[in-house]
């Protein structure tokens, strides 16, 4: 895996300094990161032989820094002995669970002022009416299930009022990283990776619930208030671990604030209708649902 410098390199009208303030914005540009790295041959080999014993030279350096200068025996190189930062990190797996989620399809069109009036008429009626550009195309969802059955039946239903329709599968592998970083990283972003699929499911488990049950919409609004608190939650310990910057953690981030988004917009939105609500919460769970299979997408290496 390689990674994503969001970094511009400056000059400097100053003179160089030590070899040790070298060595310290060198290896800042490298602590900055979170070492994420794909399961390989090349990706281990990077893991053990460059990035640890980076650390292993930095902590040594700083340590001879602080202490008078021993002359060298002619012809030997000083070697690294040791780092207690080395010790304290852990080199795991964490897994960016897979998806695979069934959506009705209203209409696939090539322009989107076109779909985005069939998505109109699909709210009025309480479906989704989510507009998802694909390769140039627009496609227009009504809602999304997590089994394939339950949309098949729902088609049915459609088929024998006059209605066509058509299926869209939402699916992306699962995503395998091997992590060299502290034990509370590694178990940070594992929890944040599955917290992202977590809300995804319950968000349509709420929608349907809402359906089912024709609750009212301060009901609504609670359960879905309730996943806003959850979502915060798991964000907030996320970027506390996840703090660096690099591809993979930027569009988890990235994750975490689409669901913000859309959940927010729905806990403000205003409305006495049931259908309006009910259109609402399918949305974004179609919404939640498009983002995460970017997110597990990108990672994996598809996008």
């Amino acid at each position: 895996m390689e990674y994503r410098r969001k970094r511009k390199r400056r000059r400097s009208s100053t003179s160089t300094g030590s070899g040790t303030a070298k060595a310290i914005t060198v290896l800042a540009a490298v602590a900055v990161l979170v070492y994420l790295i794909s399961a390989s041959a090349a990706g281990t080999w990077i893991a053990e032989r460059v990035l640890a014993p980076a650390f292993t030279w930095f902590d040594e350096l700083v340590t001879r820094a602080a202490k008078p200068k021993e002359p060298l025996e002619k012809g030997k190189t000083p070697q690294p002995t040791g780092s207690s930062l080395q010790a304290s990190s852990v080199t795991g797996e964490i897994k960016l669970p897979s998806i695979e989620c069934f959506a009705l399809q209203m209409g696939v069109y090539n322009d989107k002022n076109n779909a985005s009036s069939q998505a109109q008429l699909l709210q009025q009626r309480g479906a989704g009416g989510y507009v998802m550009e694909d390769s140039g195309r627009y496609r227009v969802l009504a809602a999304a299930y997590a089994d394939e059955a339950s949309l098949k039946q729902v088609r049915t239903q459609l088929t024998a009022e006059g209605l066509e329709s058509a299926s869209y599968t939402f699916s992306a592998p699962e995503s395998i990283l091997r992590v060299t970083a502290s034990k509370a990283q590694l178990d940070g972003i594992s929890e944040g990776f599955a917290a992202l699929k977590g809300l995804q499911e319950e968000m349509g488990t709420a929608s349907l619930a809402f359906d089912q049950k024709q609750a009212g919409i301060a009901e609504g609004k609670a359960a879905v208030n309730a996943l806003l608190a959850k979502l915060r939650e798991a964000n907030d310990a996320f970027v506390a671990v996840a703090d660096s910057e690099n591809y993979v953690l930027d569009a988890a981030k990235n994750c975490f604030a689409e669901y913000d988004r859309v959940l927010s917009s729905l806990s403000e939105y205003e409305t006495d209708r049931f259908v309006d609500f009910s259109s609402k919460m399918k949305y974004t769970h179609l919404s939640m649902t498009h983002a995460y299979v970017g997110l597990v997408a990108q990672v994996s290496g598809m996008a």
